[in-house]
């Protein structure tokens, strides 16, 4: 068989909006890459095995700062030849910095023929980080004494004020700048920005380490019930109306599958144990809402067919079930089976799949991924508007501003949004 040969990408400065994920080509003269030449190492990407590249994505935002530390940690530093500098619109004479990386495939992934991609793609630092940069660079210059025009010319805007307040630098902060649709991307582009999550807000948030998902008291009753027996002071729960019980029990699995992989092992197994009626039931959501999920990723990352906001949600889904794209087409490949017809009749839409993954190996993959890597605790949810903060702060320094996006907080505070909403949006996803 003839060896696929790997798409050449058709932009070579490409930019993730940093809350719909829709992706923009920058111009060529608004990138200034460094001019001092590469490094010594002759490498100005930051490389990094896709296998580290999963765990990066999977516990927490492909940030700059993020990627710098990597190259610190992994590849023994991070030279200042290896950034890029990207002129500001109305900036004057300031720049965002932004560094590169490269992805390497050490092996066969389903759906993609590339074997080293994500090049093309610009992480801008915060600007506070750039800054802060900026300054250690000249102190370190001073003393020894070597100069360094480059340095200057391309300083940070330090008093730029972004498009989008209290978010990251973004598209629509540069000139000349064209959305590329996702169909014009290779396979490879497609499958790095499904691992992506969007890059809600220009600084790190501070993490907690207790997480209580929030449910309705009567609903908890009836789940922990359910999860013990199918009585209830005498009362047979499966008298209730089949669309009940399909709820209640498409809500105990939906719930299962965003708990660490032994937990959800443990309760979808208790759960199949009850009795034929909810082990139908049972079997038939999580498959249902595996196929469907495998069904986006891979047409996703095939055709690219999925929109902006559709790829929006199947990340959120992937995050929720504690799997990742490269995990959900290795799922796909290993084989799939067909459910029992009595399964088939409680889900209407299984008619048009007819097979789904194997829940078993889904559990299998999830328990390789959490022993490979301890995922972060998630961030503290805002309490405020960004936009509203972001003009407080503005006004507070004496600076007025006339930018003021609140259409966008949604987005910016969705980042820290409980897996317990998106399970309820998982449910009504499969039809339950």
């Amino acid at each position: 068989m003839t060896e696929a040969i790997p798409h050449t990408p058709a932009h070579k400065n490409l930019l993730l909006h940093p809350l719909t994920h829709a992706v923009y080509a920058l111009d060529d003269d608004t990138v200034f890459e460094s001019v001092n030449g590469p490094p010594s190492n002759g490498n100005v990407y930051i490389d990094m095995p896709l296998d580290d590249f999963e765990k990066l994505t999977h516990t927490g935002p492909c940030s700059a700062e993020r990627l710098v530390e990597y190259a610190k940690l992994r590849n023994g530093g991070f030279h200042y030849a290896q950034l890029v500098f990207l002129k500001l619109c109305g900036a004057g004479e300031g720049y965002a910095w932004a560094s590169r990386i490269r992805v390497h495939a050490n092996w066969t992934v389903p759906e993609v023929n590339d074997r080293v991609f994500g090049q093309e793609f610009l992480w801008i630092w915060p600007t506070s980080a750039a800054i802060n940069a900026f300054v250690c660079y000249q102190e370190r210059n001073r003393l020894s004494m070597v100069p360094n025009g480059q340095l200057e010319r391309f300083a940070p805007a330090a008093g730029y004020i972004g498009s989008l307040p209290g978010a990251q630098i973004g598209p629509d902060d540069f000139d000349g700048v064209e959305q590329v649709p996702h169909d014009k991307l290779t396979s490879a582009q497609r499958l790095l920005i499904a691992c992506i999550r969007p890059q809600r807000t220009q600084f790190q948030r501070r993490r907690r380490t207790e997480r209580k998902d929030k449910f309705p008291c009567s609903t908890l009753a009836a789940l922990d019930r359910i999860d013990k027996s199918t009585t209830y002071n005498g009362f047979d729960l499966m008298q209730l109306p089949n669309e009940i019980i399909a709820r209640l029990v498409g809500t105990m699995a939906s719930v299962a599958m965003t708990k660490p992989a032994c937990e959800t092992a443990k309760r979808i197994c208790t759960l199949r144990c009850l009795s034929k009626h909810i082990c139908a039931l049972t079997d038939g959501f999580v498959g249902l809402t595996l196929a469907q999920l495998t069904h986006n990723v891979g047409g996703l990352v095939r055709t690219g067919s999925a929109k902006t906001e559709a790829m929006l949600h199947i990340g959120a889904d992937l995050r929720a079930l504690g799997i990742t794209p490269l995990l959900l087409l290795e799922l796909r490949a290993t084989g799939v089976t067909k459910l029992r017809q009595e399964v088939m009749d409680y889900y209407p839409l299984l008619e048009s799949i007819r097979t789904v993954p194997r829940w078993q190996r889904y559990l299998r993959l999830r328990a390789r991924l959490d022993k490979s890597v301890a995922a972060e605790a998630r961030p503290v949810r805002i309490t405020k508007p960004p936009s509203r903060v972001h003009k407080h702060v503005c006004l507070v320094n004496g600076v007025e501003t006339f930018v003021h996006v609140p259409e966008y907080d949604e987005f910016i505070a969705s980042g820290s949004g409980s897996p317990s909403a998106c399970a309820m949006q998982m449910m009504e996803r499969v039809g339950v």
